[in-house]
């Protein structure tokens, strides 16, 4: 029914015209554009509600129907956008017939059936992009007369055939993708002759034949190389040094041969290089290093049989993102340094990995390793440095690590290892520096305390149970010792006190018992202090008031009594220091009650109290309402009112008694004033009772005089 409509409206067009004898040659090539676009428009499927359906119609001039854009003075179709309108249909050969179209764009629909030779009509067009339909057949030949062409974007169709040689004549073509077709045969030799290419993509084809070894000659503006995912075969070109601006280079399992070229590093824009799966051997050109803008490398899936004299191997902070293959342990046996941390590498750490036998240093942190550590680790004999952390590791810690006796270094923190941590860990006497925090340990050996040569130990965020062994004050020259949130019990040993070199003690979280050890206060290096969340009780040593650098600490949410400190660094810390220790007193900066002093009344705290009580009844607020939270408190609250707006803190139901007069103000102002003097923070600023008294009896005389006028 639709296209008998389509037909009549054509049919109408040409009577029109026959009662038109002088029409202008203008007027005839503007009707040939709406003709072809009536017959675009017949070989569509619509739905009902589709907007062509309506807006494409002779009762609208076809430069405003939707997706046509027109020249302004001779009003001709300069380009056709219909890019995801969920089209369906087979694309008209009356195409051809947009003389003047620049612009194709019908990507992201669903045309189907064979691309017409009538393409090749489109003279003027400069782009042409087709990607995403399912348009089948051979490329036409005939694409080759659009010699303006600048962008052609066949890809994800389902063409098939040869690539057409004559596409070598379009000498204006930039951009050239035909990525996930059903191409096959050779790529024509004639497109490495387009000197104006900066990109082309055949990706995820089945092309075979190679490339040229001299690619590059007549390729110097190639920007991007997407060649991935065809069994090309061939030799992989000596040198790319002619295409001085590559940024992008794609070959994956392109099946070359041969080696990486040696100058590589010539290609100083590189950003991109993915030489996976391909059969290369040789070594891995040193030239490498000089991509100073890479950004993603991928070359580890090769077979480097060659690679015998290679020491350095460092791919780090590249986007690999690949497995760490079992021919890894052929790479050299001289390899010292393999280091690819944070390089998305996934999968196991293969057994191989122990053939590296001169290793010293092996560097995969931050990547996604799974499974466990393999025992062959233990055959790195020379092995000095050991970096698996933020992975996914499992399992135990291997005992065969302890055979690699020259280790200094043990960063296996952000894992999911369990069990012991292995006992023989103390024969590694030359150990300086253990991470193992966030795993899921559960027991500290005792030969761990033999490391004398250590100076970074962390075992936080674990499953360690048990005691803290005094022998921790071997360890004289720690800097830094975290054992946070694990299940640890028992006292701390006052033996910590051997740690003169520690600048951070990290305690918290856990079961800790007993006193805060007076002798801590001889660590006089301590920088960071965090016993909070534990069960101590006692009182606050007053010797931590030497630590001369001490600038945090935390003692919160424990059991401590008695008076803070109020020397040496502790005029710096806050309430937050010392909160949930409800038996602890202090000054009032830190929210704690007063401190009662034995054999005397200590007058400056009742003068304090004394002045809270009259914020309390005058407002009808209490301390720790909820409104006085965050560091809020009641006598901030009262502070910020006065003297301008006193009368706004003050108990309405107050109010409702007086005639609000000015001498009724200034009483309540006088009362709140002497309340603030009363709870300044520094005792010996505050009011004596004896003026506290002579005060409330002038506010008394003066509420009274005025009750008789």
């Amino acid at each position: 029914m639709e296209t008998n409509l389509v037909v009549a409206n054509l049919v109408t067009l040409l009577l029109v015209t026959c009662f038109i004898p002088r029409f202008s040659t203008s007027s005839a090539t503007n009707l040939t554009d709406q003709l072809a676009l009536m017959a675009f428009k017949s070989q569509i499927t619509f739905k009902s509600n589709d907007p062509l359906v309506y807006n494409w119609t002779t009762r609208t001039s076809f430069c405003h129907w939707i997706g046509v854009s027109c020249s302004r003075r001779k009003q001709r179709v300069i380009a056709l956008n219909l890019s995801y309108m969920n089209l369906q249909g087979k694309i008209s050969p009356h195409i051809g017939n947009l003389s003047f179209l620049t612009i194709l764009n019908l990507r992201n629909n669903s045309f189907h059936g064979q691309l017409p030779e009538a393409i090749g009509r489109l003279r003027r067009s400069r782009e042409i992009n087709l990607r995403y339909n399912q348009l089948e057949g051979n490329i036409p030949a005939s694409l080759s007369q659009c010699l303006r062409l600048q962008h052609i974007f066949f890809g994800s169709n389902g063409f098939q055939g040869n690539i057409p040689k004559e596409i070598g004549n379009l000498h204006n073509l930039e951009i050239l993708v035909l990525v996930k077709n059903y191409l096959t045969g050779t790529i024509p030799l004639t497109i490495f002759n387009i000197s104006t290419l900066r990109v082309f993509d055949i990706q995820e084809n089945s092309l075979v034949g190679g490339i040229p070894t001299n690619i590059c000659h007549k390729l110097p503006r190639l920007e991007f190389l997407y060649l991935s995912f065809n069994p090309l075969g061939g030799p992989f070109p000596a040198s790319l040094c002619e295409c001085a601006s590559l940024r992008e280079l794609y070959v994956i399992q392109n099946y070359f041969t041969g080696s990486i070229p040696k100058d590589i590093g010539c290609l100083s824009n590189l950003e991109h290089l993915d030489l996976a799966r391909n059969p290369l051997n040789g070594k891995i050109p040193p030239s490498v290093g000089n991509l100073s803008r890479l950004i993603r490398l991928n070359f580890i899936d090769h077979y480097m049989s060659g690679c015998r004299e290679l020491k350095n191997l460092v791919i780090g902070s590249n986007h690999l993102n690949g497995l760490l293959p079992n021919s890894i342990g052929n790479l050299s046996t001289s390899l010292e340094l393999f280091s690819a941390d944070v390089t998305q590498i996934k999968g196991i750490l293969p057994i191989s990995i122990g053939n590296l036998s001169n290793l010293m240093a092996l560097e995969l942190a931050g990547n996604n390793l799974i499974g466990q550590i393999p025992s062959s680790i233990g055959n790195l004999y020379r092995l000095q440095r050991l970096r698996l952390f933020w992975n996914n590791i499992e399992g135990s810690i291997p005992n065969e690590l302890c055979q690699s006796t020259l280790l200094y270094e043990v960063l296996l923190n952000g894992n999911m290892l369990s069990g012991s941590i292995p006992s023989c860990i103390g024969n590694l006497s030359r150990m300086q520096s253990i991470d193992l925090s966030s795993n899921a340990l559960t027991l500290i050996p005792l030969g761990i305390w033999n490391l004398t040569h250590v100076w970074y130990l962390n075992l936080s965020h674990n499953l360690l149970s048990g005691y803290l062994s005094p022998e921790i004050g071997n360890l004289m020259i720690l800097e830094t010792f975290n054992l946070s949130k694990n299940q640890l019990s028992g006292s701390i040993p006052g033996t910590i006190s051997k740690l003169k070199m520690l600048k951070q003690l990290i305690l918290s979280d856990n079961a800790f018992q007993g006193s805060i050890p007076k002798i801590i206060g001889d660590l006089g290096s301590l920088e960071y202090l965090d016993l909070s969340s534990n069960t101590l009780s006692g009182v606050i040593p007053k010797s931590l008031e030497k630590i001369p650098y001490l600038n945090y600490l935390n003692l919160s949410f424990n059991m401590l009594s008695g008076e803070v400190p109020t020397g040496g660094p502790f005029g710096n810390f806050t309430a937050q220091s010392f909160m949930g220790n409800d038996k602890l007193c202090g000054v009032p900066k830190l929210k704690l009650p007063a401190c009662k002093r034995k054999g005397r009344v200590s007058t400056k705290g009742d003068v304090f109290s004394y002045g809270i009580m009259l914020m309390e009844i005058f407002t009808r607020k209490k301390p720790m309402d909820a409104m006085f939270s965050g560091g809020w408190s009641l006598r901030q609250w009262v502070s910020c009112s006065f003297p301008d707006r006193v009368m706004e803190v003050v108990d309405a139901d107050l109010l409702t008694h007086e005639k609000g007069t000015t001498g009724t103000n200034m009483s309540f102002s006088s009362i709140m004033e002497l309340a603030l003097l009363c709870t300044k923070d520094l005792p010996e600023e505050r009011l004596t009772m004896t003026d506290v008294v002579a005060r409330l009896t002038k506010i008394k005389q003066q509420l009274l005089l005025r009750a008789t006028v």
